[in-house]
């Protein structure tokens, strides 16, 4: 389940531009923020409640989406006037992201409150010590308590609407937990769930090379001459010597890294990985023309289908945002100074969970200390960490920075996970168990929407 306790400080220029007024008005009628938008037998929400999630679904959109460029959202419109696709607007988009996780959360808490789970004062404290680091955060950015709320959760959020919204959340996870964690399978189960469905869980290594005649007008000839070649060491220095010779790179441009593919599983779209997955033999090359773009691409296959037995890392990371200080060049600076003061004291995961606790940026890593297992190579990681992980100097305990979009990661190695297709195939077994359980929950738990109030919501 995603985790709105968890909420995306984006200190940065975005501006909660869709977020309610102190009153809305549809169709003649008048509502502000203690409205109902949706309820079921023993919990609701509120407006000012929706208003928050609405706009963390619209600044998670805005700050992860690469080409944000493309959707040409106006930001100083309204976003009921603009059309997402057919007759559905932006304010529909984001609106009904909203209430599906807010129905989910509901029904959660009512199978919970059903079995006598409860909000622990751990559970409580914590809620309030989240609650407590947002009022330190407009302190420390020259904010007041109502501004900072009014910027980053709507005008109509307030410690209050946030601890009752965090309180509901902070049930449903739990409970969700408890139930996921109940299920177990035996290796069998496992090995034959993977064998089931190969496609999701076998994977192939290759190298590939395309030539493109806006280099070389003989690129296909070039490509055809690289095909003739089935050993792997000889087929990089072909491409190196091809790099070299016919288009004059040197220094770091010389290089076939970016040619390897590790861990790479069936695509449907891709007509090479559907040769390689149905009988493709290691050692052998596939050609993949493109007669009207004048590219050929060159693949060498490695290693034939098989089952992930690499072994997953898992690591701590303490978050810098790079939007927490006047550069980037400050927050690096901020980050190796955290991790110093760190090495000064007593070095060790206890520490850095302490440390994770009162320093990091992502206040959703706080209640797990930053912990995040079972990282794979070929995970979409920040550049450098997955060489780090898995180079044999890394050892428990080790520690490094590395560079993300709008952050730093202070990384903390605490050593290697579970081997990656058990882990795998594990979590689509809980998955698949725990959604027919949940489709359960929404014919079980019924929950009342007031479409009209969650029109009235304001831009």
């Amino acid at each position: 389940m995603k985790r709105i306790i968890a909420l995306i400080l984006v200190l940065s220029s975005l501006l909660c531009f869709t977020s309610c007024k102190d009153e809305g008005e549809v169709m003649g009628e008048k509502y502000n923020s203690n409205d109902i938008v949706l309820k079921s037998e023993n919990f609701s929400y509120t407006r000012a409640e929706l208003s928050i999630a609405f706009n963390q679904y619209f600044m998670d959109f805005f700050y992860n989406n690469e080409n944000i460029d493309f959707y040409n959202i106006d930001t100083e419109a309204s976003l009921k006037d603009q059309i997402y696709y057919d007759d559905v607007t932006w304010f529909d988009y984001f609106a009904d992201l909203s209430l599906s996780y807010m129905e989910n959360v509901l029904v959660l808490c009512e199978a919970a409150k059903a079995e006598g789970v409860e909000l622990s004062e751990e559970d409580l404290s914590e809620i309030e010590d989240v609650l407590d680091s947002y009022v330190r955060y407009a302190n420390d950015y020259g904010y007041t308590e109502i501004e900072y709320f009014a910027k980053f959760f709507g005008p109509e959020a307030n410690q209050d609407y946030l601890r009752e919204y965090y309180k509901k959340e902070a049930l449903a996870i739990i409970y969700e937990n408890r139930q996921v964690s109940s299920y177990t399978f035996t290796a069998e189960e496992l090995s034959e769930y993977a064998e089931s469905n190969r496609e999701a869980f076998y994977a192939i290594d290759y190298i590939t090379y395309t030539f493109d005649e806006d280099e070389d007008r003989e690129a296909k000839a070039a490509a055809e001459s690289l095909a003739a070649v089935t050993d792997a060491a000889a087929f990089d220095s072909a491409i190196l010597t091809y790099m070299k010779e016919k288009l004059g790179k040197e220094g770091d441009e010389l290089t076939t890294k970016d040619c390897y593919r590790s861990f790479k599983y069936y695509d449907e779209y891709s007509e090479f990985s559907k040769w390689a997955f149905d009988g493709g033999e290691v050692g052998k090359t596939y050609v993949k023309s493109n007669d009207v773009d004048g590219q050929y691409t060159v693949y060498l296959l490695t290693t034939a289908p098989t089952l992930r037995t690499d072994n997953t890392k898992n690591i701590r990371i303490l978050t810098v945002n790079t939007d927490s200080h006047e550069t980037t060049a400050k927050a690096l600076s901020y980050a190796e100074g955290l991790l110093s003061q760190w090495k000064e004291g007593d070095a060790t995961e206890d520490s850095f969970v302490e440390l994770i606790k009162n320093e990091t940026d992502d206040k959703s890593a706080v209640s797990i200390g930053g912990l995040v297992e079972g990282v794979a190579a070929g995970d979409a990681l920040p550049e450098g960490l997955e060489e780090w992980l898995y180079s044999s100097e890394t050892v428990q305990g080790s520690t490094d920075i590395f560079k993300d979009t709008g952050c730093y990661y202070i990384v903390y190695y605490c050593g290697e996970g579970r081997v990656k297709w058990e882990m795998d195939a594990e979590n689509a077994l809980i998955a698949e168990k725990y959604e027919e359980k949940k489709l359960g929950f929404y014919e079980k738990y019924a929950v009342e929407r007031f479409d009209e109030v969650i029109r009235s919501l304001d831009e």
